[in-house]
């Protein structure tokens, strides 16, 4: 089950989110939700398709911990699902 371990908001009104899948505690990835920031744009999320990265870029984390697997689209639905719903919190 996928979880939302950390939600950090941006002075722009973006929102990071963090994510685990649930089955390791190394699993992380991340999305952005993106307001609009003109009256016409709609909101957009930048979504994390796999859990870490093979590119290795030095100054990210995810690129560190190595490709570990591609999300299913059970799992992408299910985050989308779970920013929506935060946001609607909000």
């Amino acid at each position: 089950m996928v979880n939302i371990i950390q939600k950090m908001n941006s002075k722009d009104g973006s929102c990071k989110y963090l994510f685990n899948d649930g089955i390791s505690e190394k699993n992380n990835y991340e999305a952005i939700y993106f307001y609009p920031f003109e009256e016409k744009q709609e909101s957009t999320i930048c979504m994390s398709t796999q859990i870490g990265c093979t590119i290795g870029c030095r100054f990210c984390a995810t690129g560190k911990q190595g490709l570990k697997r591609n999300l299913t689209a059970k799992e992408m639905i299910e985050f989308i699902s779970l920013i929506l719903e935060d946001q609607k919190k909000n």
